[in-house]
């Protein structure tokens, strides 16, 4: 079963999920994109990890 996936990881918060995800076999990564927005006058980063998930099911991050 092939289905495509996705997840929005804040960064660097999230760092350690990122890195796992992107080490992980299960995981055909299509695209990271990067995006970085100003909330309550913070700038925040943000990850869009797109991937198709292969036989072995759902993964969480």
């Amino acid at each position: 079963m092939n289905k495509q996936k996705h997840v929005i990881l804040e960064l660097p918060e999230q760092e350690s999920e990122l890195n796992s995800m992107i080490s992980d076999q299960a995981h055909d990564i299509t695209n990271i994109g990067f995006s970085s927005v100003v909330v309550d006058d913070k700038v925040k980063h943000f990850a869009l990890v797109i991937w198709h998930d292969f036989i072995y099911g759902e993964h969480a991050p």
